[in-house]
């Protein structure tokens, strides 16, 4: 059997793709990050609003915010010449920076690796058929084909911007980012299989990569909720990766499959969810902040799943208390755990508030 020799692993850095609407985009965008300025985010702390990262994204605040929109237009075709995508993505300019050759080497190579993780995860690849520190590896081809036949779905990896850098493949550029996503996109579809038509809120959902691959896993109802700046993110990533009409955003008139909203509106979501995911968002915040978003995810929700880091002063078992169910080291990342807390409150009968009207929740009409 021919096996996988890591020095072959081909790095390659994306140049982009064509997109014809990003004029249109642009707008929906901007007008989308005003409305959502004038809401209240809660207590501005954390890393997010407090500190290095609100500093390097101030000539992006700028730029959302400019009457020319060819200013705009320019920086959503190429994130990665700003620091919009920091703290998420690795194509970001203040990382770029920084990269010598070795550590651009490095992300092929640990790519890679999280590919075998992420395939020992769903089961693609039994624990002992492989090994991070032995060899033979697997061939790249074998895993990707393997990744295939667990998911059920011709899986892909797109790269919208230009810049990002990882593992080539025949189906895009391979970071560990797009493994961690697809792991969570999995993880949804398969803890909300007994629904029809899952209903899900993903709290901080950086690039919204989790959202693309859930929406490939037939998810038709999904909805981020993040800071302003960051939904201008979400937004660029998921219209020019799905396509702009399946992209909602806060205070349009339009039923689409994702719904992007500003995290000043969380109160004003309706209806009843199948499962919030919390994946690396709620112990970057203040703990108050954090705290709401637990309560309002185990009253408005069957389940809470979170995927989260613990190197804070609070934990996300710290803000559940004794309603976490399950709780287990994180298989991809040291540091990290996959915990469940499932609300108190009993399933509605179906059909009486799952599913309730987009419209409800898409704030103010831009027309008014």
């Amino acid at each position: 059997m021919e096996h996988q020799d890591l020095d072959a692993l081909p790095l390659e850095t994306s140049s982009g793709a064509d997109f014809d609407g990003g004029r249109t985009l642009s707008t929906r965008i901007q007008a989308a990050y005003r409305a959502g300025l004038v809401l209240d985010v809660g207590t501005k702390e954390g890393m997010w609003l407090d500190g290095t990262i609100p500093t390097l994204r101030r000539d992006v605040h700028e730029r959302l915010l400019d009457p020319d929109l060819a200013v705009l237009e320019a920086m959503l075709a190429d994130p990665g010449s700003t620091d919009l995508q920091y703290g998420f993505e690795d194509n970001a300019r203040s990382l770029g920076a920084a990269r010598d050759d070795k550590t651009r080497r490095d992300l092929a190579l640990g790519a890679y690796r999280q590919l075998i993780l992420l395939v020992q995860a769903l089961g693609g690849l039994r624990l002992g058929e492989t090994a991070l520190d032995l060899s033979p590896y697997p061939m790249l081809d074998h895993l990707l084909d393997r990744l295939v036949a667990v998911l059920g779905i011709e899986v892909a990896f797109p790269n919208p911007f230009p810049g990002e850098e990882g593992l080539g493949t025949e189906r895009g550029i391979l970071t560990y980012r797009a493994t961690q996503a697809i792991y969570q996109a999995w993880r949804i579809r398969q803890l909300t299989a007994h629904a029809e038509r899952p209903r899900i809120l993903e709290i901080g959902a950086g690039s919204g990569r989790t959202a693309y691959y859930a929406w490939q896993l037939g998810v038709r109802d999904y909805t981020i909720i993040d800071l302003p700046i960051t939904c201008a993110a979400s937004a660029n990533f998921l219209a020019r990766t799905l396509g702009p009409d399946h992209v909602g955003l806060y205070g349009e008139d339009r039923d689409a499959d994702i719904e992007i909203v500003p995290a000043g509106c969380l109160q004003e979501l309706s209806g009843r969810f199948d499962l919030v995911l919390n994946a690396d968002s709620m112990t970057e915040m203040s703990r108050d902040t954090a705290q709401s978003y637990v309560d309002f995810s185990l009253r408005s929700a069957d389940l809470l799943l979170s995927m989260n880091h613990e190197r804070n002063p609070f934990t996300v078992r710290d803000l559940c208390g004794d309603r976490l169910q399950s709780r287990a080291l994180y298989w991809m990342r040291d540091g990290y755990v996959e915990e469940t807390a499932r609300s108190t409150r009993d399933r509605p009968a179906a059909g009486l508030t799952r599913g309730s009207s987009r419209r409800s929740r898409s704030g103010p009409s831009h027309s008014d």
